[in-house]
């Protein structure tokens, strides 16, 4: 499409970037059935392409306008799009610089800049998330008096308490073993810290070594996506920098949130203009899924689930689409000896997506309960889902137990001999 950009304009690195990408669409309309807004509501503005017109204005005119403001709102950023375009455009890095534009520019009611700035502060920092959990119990019983932005994330909150993930002892340094580094993250550390137990003790029965680096905290994703770009960068450009001294002897740098992992691939484009681009890039290099690390390692022949089931496989958009992983992990539940089985429309969203499901309930929860319906309808006896966020999310929806894979492993795995 063509595209009337100033010269001054073209001049910002992340303005040439969303022209390029601006350009690359020709208005097909591929996008529209992989999109599960416009699915939803039916309603161009809520499509790909009827986005792809708003920023183009946006960015273009520099006026963050109401409609502009509504309709990428409600885009997830679950990127069926960016695979189903034919002609290249890479979405994430469109509506991203879209989302950071838009909040440098529009003065949005109070309730909705409280609502931002308060996930902004609290999810990326475990320790808050983890005092927030806490007064949970007390906000359902003062919901009728809280203000209503704050409902989603009271509703979102486990019932149970949550347990504290703690790292095991580094391990002393062995050349003979590949050595992986661990980001903890920040949502699934508190949420559900059996996942990164079931992480280490799987990778090291492969013969990894697992670290976690001292300094590594949030990928970024959440600042990110609610368009806040600074903190954004500072939480990227410390996490390279934690890692900077260990680039030369890790073999991956592996996450159990396939949201963070998309992020992490990105860290090289984010910084490409940075001085610290060079490690950036390698970082995004190291990265992968905690399933690609587990396949690369190898699967032992003999490693079968003690109990075979019926596993629906929810495909996390940030990992088929975000990272383009497909197959691996249906195929590492299937040499245990699950039977996997897929939902109708794989490809569609669960609603989740990061901060999506609290700033966008209505929409979410539809698309919460089609999801988890779409699982249901496949008969089985455990859901397997590589995000945390999407667990949460299915999870809402459904009685049936939402595991990560790496979980369904770890039972196949015989224990370790003394």
């Amino acid at each position: 499409m063509k595209t009337e950009f100033t010269e001054a304009q073209l001049a910002d690195p992340d303005v040439r970037v969303a022209a390029q990408q601006l350009r690359n669409c020709v208005h097909c309309g591929f996008c529209l059935a992989a999109c599960p807004t416009y699915a939803l509501v039916g309603s161009e503005l809520d499509s790909p392409r009827g986005r792809i017109v708003l920023m183009q204005d946006l960015l273009e005119r520099g006026e963050a306008t109401p409609a502009v403001i509504h309709h990428v709102d409600r885009c997830l950023s679950c990127l069926a799009c960016q695979t189903a375009c034919p002609s290249g455009v890479h979405y994430m890095h469109l509506v991203d610089h879209a989302r950071a534009t838009i909040e440098s520019q529009a003065v949005r009611p109070w309730p909705e800049r409280l609502q931002r700035a308060l996930l902004g502060w609290l999810l990326p920092y475990p320790a808050r998330f983890r005092w927030a959990l806490a007064l949970a119990p007390l906000g359902r019983l003062m919901a009728p008096w809280l203000p209503s932005f704050l409902q989603p994330m009271i509703d979102l909150a486990p019932a149970k308490a949550v347990r504290r993930w703690i790292p095991p002892p580094a391990p002393a340094p062995d050349p003979q073993k590949p050595r992986i580094a661990l980001l903890v993250g920040c949502v699934q550390s508190v949420l559900d810290a059996d996942v990164h137990d079931a992480t280490v003790r799987v990778l090291e029965r492969l013969g990894a070594q697992v670290v976690v680096i001292d300094g590594l905290g949030c990928c970024g994703a959440v600042p990110h996506h609610l368009g806040q770009h600074d903190a954004m960068l500072g939480f990227v450009r410390q996490n390279v920098e934690a890692l900077r001294p260990h680039l030369r002897t890790l073999h991956a740098i592996v996450s159990t949130v396939s949201g963070c992992g998309t992020m992490l691939e990105d860290y090289g484009h984010l910084l490409r203009n940075d001085p610290l681009a060079a490690e950036a890039a390698r970082v995004s290099e190291l990265s992968c899924d905690v399933l690609e690390a587990v396949e690369t390692l190898g699967w032992p022949d003999d490693a079968k689930a003690p109990e075979p089931r019926r596993v629906a496989y929810h495909a996390a958009c940030s990992l088929q689409h975000g990272q383009g992983v497909r197959e691996v992990p249906k195929a590492l539940l299937r040499r245990i000896g699950h039977t996997v089985l897929e939902p109708v429309d794989p490809h569609l969203c669960c609603g989740s997506a990061g901060t999506y499901n609290l700033l966008q309930p209505a929409l979410a929860t539809s698309l919460g309960t089609q999801k988890a319906a779409a699982l249901a309808a496949t008969d089985p006896e455990v859901i397997a889902a590589g995000n945390i966020g999407c667990a949460i999310q299915i999870g809402r929806h459904t009685d049936r137990p939402v595991r990560h894979p790496i979980q369904l492993l770890d039972e196949a795995l015989p224990a370790p001999t003394p």
